[in-house]
């Protein structure tokens, strides 16, 4: 896998974490899935943007909140405490 947007913002160390990572983008809805996976495949903002009907713009704001809900699932809850 080439190194992206994707490994700016998420870098995998390791199978668990990978495993750990496709749960919780399983569980992120479609409209911020979708440009994630595509940005992860290789293709550039305006291609997703043309692929989704919406504008680079909006797939660079999907991804920013999809990465925000993810980093939130991926998290380790400090209320075990």
């Amino acid at each position: 896998m080439e190194e992206g947007i994707w490994s700016e913002y998420w870098p995998v160390q390791d199978v668990a974490q990978e495993m750990d990572l496709e749960a919780a983008l399983a569980k992120i809805p479609e409209e911020y899935r979708s440009p994630l996976l595509l940005s992860l495949e290789g293709y550039t903002l305006t291609e997703i943007g043309e692929a989704l009907g919406i504008s680079h713009v909006a797939v660079h704001k999907r991804i920013q909140n999809g990465l925000k809900l993810l980093r939130g699932l991926m998290s380790p809850s400090d209320q075990s405490c």
